[in-house]
C-alpha cells in the first residue's frame, strides 16, 4: 500500500459516533435513494395491502397467523435489501437493485430468526417495569445490519459490544425516529382523504414505508459509524465530507 493510501485509511480509524452525525448521514443517504428505499418499504407491506383490499376479516386464526408470518418475512427482506445497499454505499460502492435484493434474500431467514428472538426477549424484558425492555431495545438495535454485514456469531452480543458507551445517544435516535413517525402519520391523516385505498395509502402505508425505510438506513449508518470508531473498519470510506 502506498503512503497516501495508508494515510487515508488511518484517518478513518477512531472516527467518532455521534447522534447528529448518524442522523445527518442517514438523511443524506435516504434522500439520495428516496425512490428505491421508499418503494422497498411500501412493497414490504404487500400482505397487509392484500388483506385490506379484501375488506373482510380473515376467516380463521391459521390464516391470520400465515399472513402475519408472510408480512414479517417481507419486512426482513426489505430491511436486508436496504441495509446491504447502505453499507455498500458507505464503502463508496454502488450496488444495483438486483445485487442488494439478492443480498437481502440471502439473509432473510437468518434475519427473521434473529429479529424474532430479539423481539420476544425484548417484550419479555418489558414485563419488568418497562425499563429493562428499553435497555434491551437500545443494546440490540443493530441486529439487522450485523446479520446482513457479518452473518455469523451472536448478533445480540455483537450489538451490545458496539453500542456500549453510546446508550443515551442511541436512545435519543430511536425516540426521534418514533416521534417523527407519529407526527408524520398524524399530519397525513389530518390532510389526506379518509376513505378508500387512497386514504389507506396516505394514512397508513406511506408513513409506515417512510418509517421502515429510514429506520433501516439509520441502523445501518449507526452500525457503520460505531464499527469505524471501535474497530477502525478499513473498508469504510467517508463520502459525506
Amino acid at each position: 500500500m502506498s503512503p497516501p493510501e495508508e494515510a487515508g485509511h488511518q484517518a478513518l480509524i477512531g472516527e467518532k459516533f455521534t447522534a447528529g452525525r448518524a442522523l445527518v448521514q442517514s438523511l443524506s443517504l435516504w434522500f439520495r435513494n428516496l425512490v428505491l428505499f421508499l418503494v422497498t418499504g411500501l412493497l414490504a407491506q404487500f400482505p397487509l395491502v392484500l388483506v385490506t383490499a379484501l375488506r373482510r376479516p380473515l376467516p380463521t386464526a391459521r390464516a391470520r397467523i400465515l399472513v402475519t408470518l408472510v408480512q414479517c418475512v417481507m419486512l426482513c427482506l426489505a430491511s436486508g435489501t436496504i441495509s446491504h445497499s447502505v453499507l455498500e454505499q458507505l464503502r463508496a460502492r454502488h450496488p444495483g437493485l438486483m445485487a442488494s435484493l439478492a443480498a437481502g434474500s440471502a439473509r432473510t431467514w437468518m434475519l427473521f430468526a434473529a429479529l424474532g428472538s430479539t423481539v420476544l426477549l425484548t417484550a419479555g424484558a418489558s414485563l419488568f417495569l418497562v425499563v429493562p425492555g428499553i435497555l434491551c431495545a437500545v443494546r440490540w438495535c443493530l441486529v439487522p445490519p450485523i446479520v446482513v454485514a457479518e452473518g455469523r456469531g451472536d448478533p445480540r452480543e455483537r450489538s451490545s459490544g458496539l453500542t456500549e458507551g453510546h446508550g443515551w445517544a442511541i436512545l435519543g435516535l430511536l425516540l426521534t425516529l418514533l416521534v417523527a413517525a407519529l407526527v408524520l402519520t398524524a399530519l397525513l391523516v389530518a390532510l389526506g382523504p379518509d376513505a378508500g385505498f387512497v386514504g389507506f395509502f396516505v394514512g397508513a402505508m406511506l408513513p409506515l414505508g417512510v418509517f421502515l425505510s429510514f429506520g433501516a438506513v439509520l441502523l445501518a449508518v449507526s452500525y457503520h459509524l460505531l464499527r469505524s470508531e471501535k474497530e477502525g473498519d478499513l473498508e469504510v470510506v467517508e463520502v459525506f465530507r
